[in-house]
């Protein structure tokens, strides 16, 4: 007589389906071809040089992109995607003297765009050239204190330089200031990040304990608070609208239309104006691949939407998280929904 086998558990709810742009695409050969054509019939088209340099840089061709960007030169001076092409290729190819002097006049051009001045000068730290960074930081926020983003990124540079206590006064003072409304969460952005960066100056200069534990009780900042995972989004123009996505190992997504993931990813709030920040945090990581991606509604001047992430992932060490700094474009005529930026693999236990 055959032995009764127990009923199999019940079954769970249906694993989401991970979207497609998680799964990115690489320019083709023939696409590149075809815009090479395009180019040559009309050498003076800012689009196709867009979309042309977007797929060079896919595709990590980086002495075509440098080509390309130098021969791009003369006809649109002013363009900042000229220099940022250049500036990568440079990077690249291993030349690091040219790559500062791309991001150098990608600077003289962004003369009155704070927005602009900050990202050449994250671009610049993100090359380790933190040095040439701080001047355009702080011009970019004397010229407008009113835009967060100025002290976040002035912050940022200043605690990857080690610089932490400077870093916490930037912070402090974003605290006492009040900000336009469709910042919404900023304040608690600052806050926390505040955080980041008393802890990074505890760790490194315990002797000041004390006087930290001071500081982060008057400004309200909960030093025991950890996140393993926090993406930041910012962008470089008020009249788009830029989205931020992350999906979790499980597939599911985290975005403006679903802002909490069953495994704790949080988006804090959809900023539909104004540059940013955008902010998704992970409580707890699980093992598998979470995907970071952006998305946006309207095209920047010059055919380009530009933003940059910042990555912070703490779970190796809390008081000294690894930071990424991951510029993007979005060029008019990407056939993508979102653009992927960044892929964060965590191994299982």
């Amino acid at each position: 007589m055959p032995i009764p086998q127990p009923a199999p558990p019940p079954a769970g709810p249906p694993r989401p389906k991970a979207p497609e742009w998680t799964r990115p695409v690489t320019a083709t050969r023939a696409r590149v071809d075809s815009l090479r054509a395009q180019l040559g019939a009309s050498p003076r088209d800012r689009e196709v040089r867009n979309q042309l340099a977007d797929a060079l840089w896919e595709r990590r061709e980086w002495a075509a992109l440098r080509e390309l960007a130098l021969d791009w030169q003369p006809y649109d001076p002013e363009n900042p995607q000229v220099y940022e092409a250049l500036g990568e290729a440079d990077v690249n190819l291993g030349r690091r003297e040219e790559a500062e002097r791309a991001l150098g006049s990608l600077l003289e051009i962004a003369d009155g765009k704070p927005e602009l001045l900050q990202r050449a000068a994250l671009l610049l730290l993100r090359v380790n050239a933190g040095a040439l960074a701080e001047t355009p930081l702080r011009r970019a926020l004397a010229e407008r204190p009113d835009r967060v983003n100025g002290y976040r990124h002035l912050a940022l540079m200043l605690w990857q330089s080690g610089r932490e206590e400077e870093a916490a006064r930037v912070l402090e003072e974003a605290t006492r200031r009040s900000f336009p409304g469709w910042y919404r969460d900023v304040q608690r952005v600052v806050n926390e990040e505040l955080g980041y960066v008393l802890r990074a100056w505890m760790a490194k200069e315990p002797g000041k304990a004390a006087q930290i534990r001071g500081e982060a009780a008057e400004f309200h900042v909960d030093l025991a608070r950890r996140e393993p995972l926090r993406v930041t989004l910012a962008w470089d123009a008020d009249g788009n609208d830029v989205d931020l996505h992350v999906v979790d190992p499980a597939g599911e997504e985290a975005y403006y239309a679903h802002q909490r993931t069953q495994s704790g990813v949080e988006l804090y709030q959809d900023i539909t104006q104004g540059f940013g920040p955008e902010v998704v945090r992970v409580e707890k990581l699980v093992p598998g691949t979470y995907h970071v991606g952006v998305t946006y509604f309207n095209a920047g001047a010059m055919g380009v939407s530009r933003g940059v992430l910042v990555v912070l992932r703490s779970d190796r060490d809390p008081n000294r998280p690894t930071v990424q700094i991951l510029p993007f474009r979005l060029v008019e005529g990407d056939p993508s929904d979102v653009r992927h930026v960044a892929r964060i693999e965590v191994p299982g236990r």
